[in-house]
């Protein structure tokens, strides 16, 4: 049923013709209050309408926990990190007036916005950002990892700077436990057709710093091998050269846009550890 809206000066108009025509003073009264009410309820309508469809006006908040690197809680700098790339995510989404900051305990975050995209409810939009932590990782490759993984009585003679990490088809391999690519060697991500023709290519360029480091790690191992990582899976090992033209290095071949550019955006704002969202509401 359609309201009628009524203004204060109608109503004052309807109370004037009321006398004119010399009603009842308690018809009139009657006539007032009905138009009254009917003004009321069309205001009440229009803020609860503007209340429900943009719930993702009102500011908001989420706190969202996070857990340890390789069991060691992180240190200042990389939750600092963290905290810049939650909120790169969440403006690229359309996410407004972002505040993340720390939160008691240590391993939680306050993420504050006044308003989010109405493409969905924040909590899920956010379950979708941060499903995918997007952190590239170049561990040290065992050369005797084939022979590992056959036995578990070789493996155990390993030392316990050794770990077994899979990838997608659960193939699996020997790497070692420290991590040779910090987040801020990456200086961006590139998405590109794929040379064969089919699908896309996505790819992350290491900065100045990174290249240094990586010429840094391979001198160290005495001419070991790496392993390329990607949230703890396996996608090279061992891991081919790099261009120095480019200084590229291919994370995925052939996939869909779709997969790409949701690929790209985990990678060009990386989690160090994942997120899992502990609980929402009104600021």
């Amino acid at each position: 049923m359609q309201r009628t809206r009524v203004s204060i000066p109608e109503m004052l108009f309807y109370a004037q013709l009321v006398s004119s025509r010399r009603m009842s003073a308690s018809f009139a009264a009657l006539l007032i209050l009905l138009f009254g009410l009917s003004f009321l309820c069309t205001g009440c309508e229009k803020r609860k309408t503007g209340s429900d469809a943009g719930g993702a006006e009102s500011a908001r908040e989420v706190i969202v926990s996070f857990g340890t690197r390789n069991g060691v809680r992180l240190k200042p700098e990389e939750v600092e990190f963290l905290i810049s790339s939650v909120r790169r995510r969440l403006i690229k989404l359309g996410f407004e007036r972002v505040e993340v900051k720390a939160a008691r305990p240590r391993d939680e975050l306050l993420i504050g916005f006044a308003s989010s995209p109405a493409t969905g409810a924040p909590g899920e939009l956010m379950k979708q950002a941060f499903s995918r932590p997007g952190l590239l990782d170049l561990r040290r490759l065992h050369p005797e990892s084939a022979a590992l993984v056959k036995s578990l009585k070789l493996f155990a003679r390993v030392g316990p700077e050794w770990t077994v990490a899979r990838d997608q088809r659960g193939g699996q391999f020997v790497v070692g436990w420290e991590s040779h690519l910090n987040p801020r060697y990456l200086g961006g991500v590139k998405v590109t057709r794929s040379v064969s023709g089919e699908g896309f290519d996505v790819s992350v360029i290491l900065s100045a710093q990174g290249v240094l480091m990586l010429d840094e790690a391979k001198a160290g191992m005495a001419g070991g091998s790496l392993a390329l990582l990607l949230d703890g899976k396996v996608l090279a090992a061992p891991l081919p050269p790099i261009a120095a033209a480019d200084r590229a290095i291919l994370v995925n071949r052939g996939v869909s846009e779709a997969e790409a550019r949701e690929r790209a955006f985990a990678l060009e704002a990386p989690f160090v550890v994942p997120l899992q969202i502990k609980s929402e509401g009104a600021m």
